[in-house]
């Protein structure tokens, strides 16, 4: 038998129909450079009934192992396995390991991750938080040759704090820049694009200018042998800024990746380096228009009257098919014709334009994710595509898109069946019977309302405060919902404005979550994670970085994550937050004392907690056990808040 490997020779019929259940489902694990291996952590593996299983860990870089279980082997359930990683000889950086539990007739697999970072972070010097300002952003993938909805773009923002946890706020003596960095879900890296996409060949054509391959629209560009490339300090928001990275969704050795990462590193004038993150740059091609749109297969409603295109080419041939139904429904009107001889497109339509050049969506319809106004006349992108598909039948339902109400519709054609872009906070809260708590339509309303006329595609946008409408004390009917709709079409109206988004930002009238700021001048996604991606989510990767800067996943509450010593405070937290860790035991029962009610806020009018006072990760607090997500009150030590 292999080293390493364990099989078990045979599985009872009763054994096999045994359920066997894995606690927690992942684990991960932090550490500094240099430093001690972190506390080993306990994996539960349980059954109904008395199962036989084997067990195995794998977990190694550059020829070492550095991940190990005890016990393993052959064993039965109940049992708690002890789950340990060593750090010796390990560079800083993201690992990915497994440990995988046959048992019952089936494998299961428990990811386990282990972050390493540098010593300047995890002491208490500088720190440095990067994050993507949307949790997904899209691209066409490899073909340009005949429309363009979306090129390449990705931008990253960092905050840089100093070793007293104040926002930095100029770059007079620091640098930050971006380099690729393998990640712990594919183990792949992505440090070019030119070679993965046509898009450079055709980007003059499509209006962009004439880019260099490998440059972004903004000119910020791929690090291409993986040399490192500047950030711009931007003044506005106190960060460093690089927008409109040319990122795609294949790594360098061929590979699909969603979900590609970027190591920022800050510098001093000395060409110090301060501090590290690694954050991701979420990128996909699955504005997926196959189902309908492909030659044959595709809907009968789809199908141009010129008939199905069939080109060899599926990319090419979707998007042909698009073409010509545009040509069937616009092609002889006076509006078409006049854009057309606006843009120098063929009158004729765009089925006879792509034979000598390719066409750019929002050349025509205004985009306000590219900053371009469109023709007098003709619908904004998203007014057009989703109004005019908001009475198509999905294939797969039969029934009309504008009635769906679950995110599987949206993933008919928005990233997707394999990206799962909705896969934040929010994106994996479920209900007590399994099914998603909250889907698209909780946010967005249906295809009818995303295509209302005088809706502004990419800044009407409800705020976290329709859904996070107070404190315990104070709210809207309930602390939190699982939708932005008071009633069909009407967004709800917050009570207290404690975990609402700015107002007038960015403009006036907005009030965008992206784009709004909080505690200490911190934009709130550098905290809680991109829209979409909100901390913490079901994908490893977005949680590296919060791993690394407070010891767990999740958004960053620790008040170690950016100062050093952690702050003697009562309400300066963000959102009024007290510290969180140990610190605050000795420090809770004289806040307590001196202004009881101001702990309802969060611990509810009958001290018992609620969903705001939820353990972040498992402690141990004088002397008792708690458990993530625990919600903790009052009666949670003491016999209530007169104590005892």
């Amino acid at each position: 038998m292999a080293a390493g490997l364990v099989c078990l020779a045979a599985v009872t019929g009763q054994e096999r129909n045994s359920s066997i259940s894995i606690s927690p489902a992942s684990l991960s694990f932090s550490a500094v450079l240099n430093g001690a291996s972190p506390a080993s952590q306990t994996l539960a593996v349980s059954s109904s009934r008395a199962t036989r299983f084997a067990i195995s860990a794998s977990g190694q870089s550059n020829g070492r192992t550095w991940l190990t279980i005890s016990p393993s082997g052959s064993l039965t359930t109940d049992r708690k396995i002890a789950v340990s990683v060593d750090i010796a000889r390990l560079p800083v950086g993201a690992y990915k390991g497994s440990i995988s539990i046959s048992g019952g007739g089936v494998t299961q697999t428990v990811q386990v991750t282990l972050t390493i970072t540098s010593a300047s972070v995890a002491a208490g010097g500088y720190k440095l938080i990067g994050w993507n300002d949307l949790g997904m952003h899209c691209m066409d993938g490899k073909d340009y040759s005949i429309f363009a909805v979306l090129p390449p773009y990705n931008t990253i923002h960092a905050h840089l704090l100093d070793a007293a946890g104040r926002l930095v706020n100029s770059d007079i003596g620091y640098t930050v820049t971006y380099q690729a960095v393998s990640d712990p879900l594919t183990n792949t890296i992505n440090t070019r694009s030119a070679t993965k996409t046509n898009f450079w060949s055709y980007a003059a054509q499509l209006g962009f200018g004439s880019l260099t391959p490998d440059v972004g629209l903004k000119g910020y560009a791929m690090p291409v042998n993986n040399v490192p490339q500047a950030m711009k300090f931007a003044s506005a928001d106190n960060t460093w800024l690089a927008e409109g990275i040319p990122v795609t969704p294949y790594a360098d050795n061929g590979a699909a990746n969603y979900f590609p990462m970027m190591r920022l590193t800050a510098k001093d004038a000395l060409n110090r380096v301060l501090a590290t993150a690694d954050i991701v740059t979420p990128v996909s091609d699955e504005m997926n228009c196959a189902l309908c749109h492909a030659s044959n297969t595709g809907s009968l409603a789809a199908r141009p009257s010129a008939g199905w295109v069939n080109n060899a080419d599926a990319a090419k041939d979707i998007k042909l098919n698009i073409l010509g139904k545009h040509d069937d429904r616009f092609a002889g009107g006076a509006v078409f014709k006049a854009s057309a001889a606006r843009f120098g497109y063929n009158p004729a339509g765009l089925i006879a334009t792509v034979d000598r050049q390719p066409v750019l969506c929002a050349t025509c319809h205004a985009s306000n994710a590219l900053g371009l106004a469109g023709y007098p006349g003709i619908p904004a992108l998203t007014t057009s595509v989703h109004g005019a598909h908001a009475g198509v039948l999905d294939p797969t339902t039969g029934t009309a898109m504008d009635s769906a109400t679950t995110r599987d519709s949206c993933y008919r054609c928005h990233p997707g069946e394999s990206t799962k872009c909705l896969r934040g906070a929010m994106g994996v809260l479920k209900t007590s019977s399994g099914a998603n708590a909250i889907e698209c339509q909780s946010c967005h309303g249906s295809l009818s309302s995303v295509a209302l006329a005088n809706r502004s595609g990419w800044l009407d946008e409800p705020g976290c405060q329709s859904c996070h409408t107070g404190t315990a004390v104070k709210n809207s009917g309930q602390i939190a919902y699982t939708s932005v709709f008071a009633s069909p079409g009407v967004v709800r109206a917050a009570a207290d404005a404690t975990f609402a988004t700015n107002a007038n930002t960015p403009a006036a009238g907005l009030s965008l979550y992206r784009f709004s700021k909080g505690h200490g001048g911190l934009q709130c996604e550098s905290c809680h994670g991109s829209t979409h991606a909100e901390y913490t989510t079901s994908i490893v990767n977005d949680n590296v970085q919060s791993t690394a800067l407070q010891g767990h996943s999740g958004m960053l509450s620790e008040c170690s994550a950016c100062h050093n010593p952690t702050p003697s405070t009562v309400s300066g937290g963000p959102h009024g937050l007290h510290p969180i860790g140990a610190s605050w035991v000795g420090q809770h029962e004289q806040a307590a004392e001196s202004n009881r009610t101001a702990c309802q806020a969060c611990h509810g009018a009958d001290y018992r907690g609620t969903i705001l006072s939820k353990m972040q990760a498992d402690r141990t607090l004088a002397g008792r056990a708690f458990k993530r997500g625990e919600v903790i009150g009052c009666y949670s030590c003491h016999n209530g808040p007169n104590g005892g």
